[in-house]
């Protein structure tokens, strides 16, 4: 992919550059062969000899003149890699792009060096929201408390993303009582739903996919099932794209599993159903080489989706025009109950596959 920013050349390095070659049998200098004829250009030029001493000068005159012209000058190079398709560039290369960004801070988590900030609309980047930002230095966090204002840059590559230089614009007002900021409806609302646990069954819904057909888990019953939510057009790579590509990586594990079953599938659950219509979701869903036999994207009605990601403790509201969300992947075994619960975006892949597997063996639940 990629993803997936940072490019040294087509992935050649410097020795890879020019590749030149010496005549067979020669030794020495590409450009002086060692063999009792010259080497043109891949004519061989005998040497000339006479009886006289002077009869041989003019030709040998010419022949310098023609070695020096030519016959030291280096082979035409050839690309590495000439003829072959591209070596995709390593991720270490490839660009890093920034933003300048300013918003506020919501809360600090100094142990795993996150903050959560309502930020701005970021011109060509992203619209207004909040987020969970990754901070590489937690010095940065130190100084910050929540209901301050704060600039920063993001940093965001093909599959990771950062923020750096946060400053406090206008600190915190010391005497905000509680309510200055009251929590969106959408995170009262989830604290009075009912949690759904390993173990428990899952609820019936009824969704569309991406090739405009009707779903139901209850069609899947069976099959071992993981969903997860996302919206098409969230662009920061630890997020929705990070679950997109997390269940694109497990769905190849999974395929190259020699006389693996097959009964199993994914589901990618849109959070913008106003914008994610089956044919943007089909369309994202080929950014991302989906196999509809094992992958579908579905949407439907937006009070539908809240309903079901309740159960696990999603968040998603709209506020100010922006779409703010939090991230949970479930998986589901065959016989239609929960299994595990994936909070946030620091999963692995392996721990998706590992679950899935354990539930096409049909071992049992292992307890949270």
């Amino acid at each position: 992919m990629v993803r997936r920013v940072k490019p040294l050349g087509h992935g050649m390095s410097s020795d890879d550059a020019f590749r030149l070659t010496r005549p067979e049998g020669t030794a020495g200098h590409e450009c002086c062969p060692s063999s009792r004829s010259w080497v043109l250009r891949g004519m061989r030029v005998p040497r000339m000899y006479s009886s006289g001493a002077g009869a041989w000068l003019p030709l040998l005159a010419l022949g310098v003149g023609w070695l020096m012209g030519v016959g030291c000058s280096p082979s035409a190079p050839t690309p590495a890699g000439a003829g072959k398709p591209p070596a995709p560039l390593p991720a270490a290369v490839l660009a890093t792009n920034s933003y300048p960004a300013k918003g506020l801070v919501r809360s600090v988590d100094l142990s795993h060096r996150k903050v959560k900030i309502t930020h701005e609309n970021i011109p060509g980047y992203m619209p207004r929201m909040t987020m969970d930002f990754d901070v590489r230095d937690a010095s940065n966090l130190a100084p910050l408390k929540p209901g301050d204002e704060v600039t920063f840059t993001v940093r965001a590559t093909a599959d990771d993303g950062w923020i750096e230089g946060l400053t406090v614009s206008a600190p915190a007002q010391a005497a905000a009582s509680p309510s200055t900021n009251p929590p969106p409806a959408a995170d009262r609302a989830v604290a009075d739903s009912e949690p759904l646990f390993p173990g428990d069954p899952l609820p019936s819904i009824a969704l569309t996919n991406e090739l405009v057909r009707p779903v139901t888990f209850q069609q899947y019953r069976g099959q071992v099932v993981a969903f997860t939510f996302f919206f098409a057009t969230c662009p920061f790579p630890t997020m929705c794209p990070r679950m997109s590509t997390n269940l694109r990586d497990a769905y190849r594990e999974l395929k190259a599993q020699p006389s693996s079953p097959t009964n199993w599938h994914f589901f990618s659950i849109t959070i913008d159903p106003a914008t994610d219509t089956p044919e943007v979701l089909k369309q994202y869903a080929a950014r991302y080489q989906y196999d509809p036999v094992h992958w579908s994207f579905l949407t439907g009605p937006v009070e539908d989706v809240e309903r079901l990601g309740r159960h696990f403790g999603l968040q998603f509201f709209r506020e100010a025009g922006a779409l703010n969300h939090n991230l949970r992947t479930v998986v589901v075994g065959a016989d239609g109950k929960v299994r595990r619960i994936l909070i946030g975006n620091e999963w692995k892949v392996e721990e998706l596959v590992t679950e899935v597997q354990s539930a096409l063996a049909g071992k049992p639940v292992t307890p949270p």
